[in-house]
């Protein structure tokens, strides 16, 4: 059932990043996990995906993989972009 196919719901609650006023970094992250909480990455993979987020990170296979709708993989695009410029764990 990708996609919610069969129920008419989508996958993933997918919410506009940029509606929102997040305090800070460990808010969106809370955010971005209790959104996306479908899949299991831990917080050092989502770390390493902030790292290597861009604008071509659309096409990414990995993230296609997690996120094969593209809305969806936009979505958690916007996310990565905003925690990686509130800064990344050392």
């Amino acid at each position: 059932m990708p996609n919610g196919e069969k129920t008419g719901k989508p996958m993933y609650d997918a919410k506009n990043v940029d509606s929102r006023i997040y305090r800070n970094r460990e808010r969106l992250i809370e955010e971005f996990f209790k959104t996306f909480n479908q899949i299991k990455i831990t917080r050092q993979d989502l770390m390493w995906w902030c790292q290597n987020v861009d604008a071509d990170s659309i096409n990414d296979p990995t993230l296609i993989e997690y996120f094969p709708k593209f809305s969806v993989r936009k979505e958690v695009i916007d996310f990565l972009l905003k925690i990686k410029d509130l800064g990344l764990d050392n």
